[in-house]
């Protein structure tokens, strides 16, 4: 952090049981608002009402954070490995994988 400071980038200190609004949290993950908030409707992500407002705790995106930064790697190794592979177009022996990261299937051909 002090080599962070050293060089002259802005450090932001929030403590991890800082609850944060939609929009706060929204920014931070750098997604839209009604993305993050179908997020929490899914229960991908917990929170909290106050009143008629939802709040998130920091480190409950930290922690959705690190999630899909895992599926992001999951999916890059995915997609590596079927690169390495020849692909044809017939519909013989083909690889059905459903990927809820995207909501949606992949559809591969192994030669």
């Amino acid at each position: 952090m002090l080599r962070e400071i050293a060089e002259g980038h802005a450090v932001t200190i929030i403590p991890g049981q800082k609850e944060m609004t939609t929009q706060e949290a929204a920014d931070f993950l750098n997604v839209s608002r009604p993305f993050l908030i179908r997020q929490l409707k899914s229960g991908e992500l917990p929170y909290r009402l106050v009143g008629k407002h939802r709040r998130v705790m920091f480190d409950d995106l930290l922690n959705y954070q690190a999630r899909c930064a895992v599926k992001r790697e999951r999916a890059c190794a995915f997609a590596q490995y079927f690169s390495k592979k020849k692909l044809r177009s017939s519909d013989e022996n083909l690889i059905y994988i459903p990927c809820y990261f995207w909501r949606m299937s992949l559809r591969f051909q192994v030669s």
